[in-house]
């Protein structure tokens, strides 16, 4: 949370207006996040062995 505040701060907005997924229309942090904000691309090598099987 400190590097979303610090990296709002450096755009000169509030870190609800960049990361709408992560908070509440009131501003507040959701808690848990959604399921999404906790999922993973595949990595480049995982995608290259997916090409080769």
């Amino acid at each position: 949370m400190a590097g979303e505040r610090a990296i709002a701060a450096a755009l000169g907005t509030r870190p609800h207006l960049l990361w709408r997924t992560r908070y509440h229309a009131s501003g507040l942090r959701k808690s848990p996040q959604p399921p999404a904000n906790y999922e993973r691309p595949p990595t480049m090598r995982q995608r290259q062995n997916d090409a080769a099987a």
